[in-house]
């Protein structure tokens, strides 16, 4: 039977990988107003509040190199994902490569300590109707800011809009693993069950010869 062990062992053993993760942590709101336009319409009140803050992530195969510059996207970053707690975005379908930007620099360790992250979701480059929009202007600009926009119409031309900034930024924390179990082969239990058995016999018949002797 130590041999069937060994076969189950086996088929129930994945291996196991690692992505690359760097969280983002933001101050709480110092500022938040709302708007609306046409003027006929009346702003509605905030959703967000003083203690609200962006939190996030990327996540990347390979850690970031040291003192590089790198614009993120589908090609090198595994997933993403930014929220005030209300509003996330974290599909790169939903964003235009071309208007929006995920951009970062590292220091001597690898460790992200300025960034540009500009995002838009959006159903469609032509269709804004309830766009969000998350900012963080990272080092040099010390500010993060988000905007929620719900249009009412097509081309935006009639929304409500939210918005919430900081008066300082957050900060990324120095990479993160983050371990992936792949799955193990596709082998059928029984039929290594069936393997294990067969030569479980195939030595009891050879013990037993043995005696025999």
């Amino acid at each position: 039977m130590r041999v069937f062990s060994f076969f189950v062992l086996m088929a129930l053993a994945g291996i196991s990988s690692a992505n690359v993760r760097y969280t983002y942590t933001g101050a709480t709101f110092t500022s938040i107003t709302t708007s609306a336009f046409p003027a006929t319409l009346e702003p509605r009140n905030p959703t967000l509040t003083a203690a609200d803050r962006i939190t996030g992530f990327i996540e990347t195969a390979e850690p970031l190199g040291a003192n590089g510059s790198f614009v993120l996207d589908s090609s090198n970053t595994v997933a993403f994902e930014f929220t005030d707690g209300t509003s996330t975005i974290n599909d790169f379908t939903r964003i235009d490569a071309g208007q929006d930007f995920l951009m970062v620099d590292t220091d001597a360790d690898g460790n992200i300590v300025s960034w540009y992250v500009s995002l838009i979701d959006r159903s469609s480059s032509a269709d804004l109707t309830g766009a969000r929009s998350i900012e963080l202007l990272g080092d040099s600009f010390s500010i993060d800011a988000i905007t929620l926009v719900e249009c009412l119409n097509v081309n935006c031309s009639s929304l409500y809009q939210e918005e919430a900034s900081t008066s300082s930024a957050g900060s990324f924390s120095a990479a993160e693993e983050v371990v992936l179990e792949t799955p193990a082969a596709a082998v059928p239990v029984p039929t290594l069950a069936l393997a294990a058995l067969a030569a479980g016999l195939a030595g009891l018949g050879a013990r037993r010869q043995t005696r025999h002797r």
